[in-house]
């Protein structure tokens, strides 16, 4: 009898074990949080150009740009990104079969003609994706980040921002974005931890000052992160030869002001020189 009990209770616990291991292992929707990038695959497969794609609670990105992703939905092993507004960049339709999903690697089969006629665009021969994702490097904690972009030969957007460590942003439209002139206001906490996960996704200890591309005529985003303790600036020009994670957080800010209540700032038309004004852009 008293055998019999021990192996009973053995077995329950057993059994309690595996329901823990269960109840405690990531959903495919927990693991898929973060940014993703094929830059190994292209690396491996000369010729192939390399793309990113971001998950952020229930938004996904990929093809596009922050501004324009959309919400999506998991059904068994099939990710589907529902309708956006921005048909042009994500489609009515994406839709793909996870066919393998762990904390670092992630591999994805279109289903649908539009991300099968994308992925011919980046010179993709196949329907499979391959991912990495990109792991935390830093636990850099910024108290002001400072972006600004260049025109080029072309409609690159030219504006000026800054981000305070109290979600306060302050924003000056040059051309070719969709609002003009003097703007603040606050971005959401949702936003704010993205930026600060990608910051804390770079290299800062590689990190060179500058990369260029060989060629003239493109833009040139450049990007400084103040610290309590240290500055830190870099500028690509050309999106070539600078870190992946960098272009990441690059083209994640050049987004930021349309997804930000924004207001015009009045604080401008009461300084007398735009020069005063522009070195809370630009102070050094």
């Amino acid at each position: 009898m008293k055998l019999t009990l021990t192996i009973v209770v053995f077995l329950l616990c057993l059994s309690c074990s595996d329901n823990a291991d269960k109840e405690t292992a990531p959903s495919i929707y927990e693991l898929l949080q973060g940014d993703w990038t094929t830059e190994k695959y292209a690396r491996e497969h000369f010729g192939v150009n390399h793309f990113n794609f971001n998950v952020n609670d229930s938004i996904f990105t990929m093809f596009s740009a922050y501004s324009d992703s959309a919400k999506f939905k998991i059904q068994g092993n099939l990710l589907t990104v529902l309708d956006s507004s921005h048909t042009y960049y994500m489609g009515t339709h994406q839709k793909y079969e996870i066919v393998k999903i762990t904390n670092t690697e992630l591999t994805l089969i279109a289903k649908s003609n539009y991300v099968r006629k994308r992925l011919r665009n980046y010179d993709w021969d196949n329907d499979t994706l391959k991912f990495e994702k990109i792991a935390k490097k830093n636990s850099v904690v910024p108290t002001k980040i400072r972006f600004s972009s260049s025109g080029c030969y072309g409609s690159c957007p030219r504006l000026k921002l800054t981000v305070d460590d109290s979600r306060t942003i302050k924003f000056y439209g040059l051309g070719f974005t969709s609002i003009e002139g003097p703007y603040s206001g606050k971005i959401s906490k949702r936003e704010y931890d993205l930026i600060l996960k990608q910051i804390n996704q770079i290299d800062l200890d590689s990190l060179k000052t500058a990369y260029s591309a060989s060629w003239t005529d493109d833009q040139t985003r450049s990007l400084t992160i103040e610290t309590s303790d240290s500055t830190i600036k870099t500028y690509a020009y050309g999106t070539y030869l600078e870190p992946i994670e960098l272009t990441i957080l690059l083209d994640n800010l050049i987004d930021l002001y349309k997804r930000s209540d924004l207001k015009p700032d009045d604080s401008f038309h009461r300084d007398n020189s735009m020069r005063n004004y522009f070195k809370e852009f630009d102070p050094y």
